[in-house]
């Protein structure tokens, strides 16, 4: 169980989320289409360990109102998806962080509905009520299996999608983060540390970017001849902002280098034919004035 944090801009979206798939350096949180769609970038992942993840969204469906969301993996196990959908009648529990604090809550399978016309009927309803922020939170079995996807509740009752359609929408998603798992470690056995860390390389979808999460993966924080996943420090705008500042920095004494010469006697030469050029410049805008 998870805490989803995405920032909107003026405001910020909390939610909440399950992992359910992990690799070898990747993890898959699944939650709400309305909880991320407002991102303006990375959303934050906290467990309930302190480790903090920043995440990308890997897809999107509004209507079954379903987010997959890829973390770098946490020591925790993922959470498994039933196999077979709740009946009616059956116990089930909702969990999610509220407002800000855990709660679980208990409840029967009441029926099935569909989100719209000519929609199968693939969410669960069940007797007890979420909390505004327990959206994307998930809905367990009496086996601790994840039967569904909370999205939403009203007078007493919490819906979600049940977990035959969440399996399907987390297929092919899945499928992306074992491939971006393979193409990493292939990296990782063919380029050094180094050149994965160059200051100013332009990064691939594959390299793990220092300040920002990219697809499909978070950030990471580079240590010895080891990438470790970032715990506290995931992402520091006030760094990111200074890491630009340097940048830019580096980038004007290049440019002002370039102009005035690599060597001191090249910088001498440059700095006399400036001031010939100005000498210049003035002796015509005498000439000009006289003529006139």
């Amino acid at each position: 169980m998870v805490r989803i944090v995405a920032d909107e801009g003026k405001t910020t979206s909390l939610g909440s989320g399950t992992l359910v798939h992990v690799t070898q350096d990747f993890g898959l949180v699944i939650t709400n289409w309305h909880v991320v769609r407002g991102a303006k970038g990375p959303v934050e992942v906290i467990f309930p360990d302190g480790f903090r993840s920043g995440g990308t969204v890997m897809k999107l469906d509004d209507s079954w109102d379903l987010a997959a969301v890829g973390i770098w993996r946490p020591k925790v196990a993922p959470v498994r998806l039933a196999e077979k959908a709740p009946l009616r009648g059956d116990w089930l529990s909702i969990a999610g962080y509220g407002g800000g604090r855990y709660r679980a809550a208990n409840g029967r399978c009441t029926q099935y509905v569909a989100p719209g016309k000519n929609q199968p009927f693939e969410m669960v309803e069940l007797s007890t009520e979420a909390r505004q922020g327990d959206s994307g939170g998930p809905i367990f079995n009496a086996n601790g299996e994840l039967a569904g996807v909370l999205l939403g509740a009203k007078s007493g009752h919490t819906v979600g999608s049940v977990c035959g359609r969440v399996g399907h929408f987390l297929t092919d998603v899945a499928a992306t983060l074992q491939r971006e798992q393979s193409q990493r470690l292939v990296k990782d056995d063919r380029k050094s540390f180094d050149e994965y860390t160059t200051p100013g390389r332009q990064l691939s979808s594959h390299q793990p970017n220092r300040w920002v999460a990219t697809h499909p993966v978070p950030v990471s924080v580079a240590t010895g001849n080891t990438m470790q996943t970032a715990s506290a420090d995931y992402y520091d705008p006030s760094k990111a902002a200074g890491l630009w500042e340097s940048n830019f920095e580096t980038a004007w004494h290049g440019k002002l280098s370039a102009y005035l010469g690599a060597t001191p006697f090249d910088q001498i030469k440059t700095f006399f034919a400036t001031v010939g050029a100005f000498s210049l410049l003035l002796s015509c805008l005498r000439l000009f004035k006289i003529d006139r």
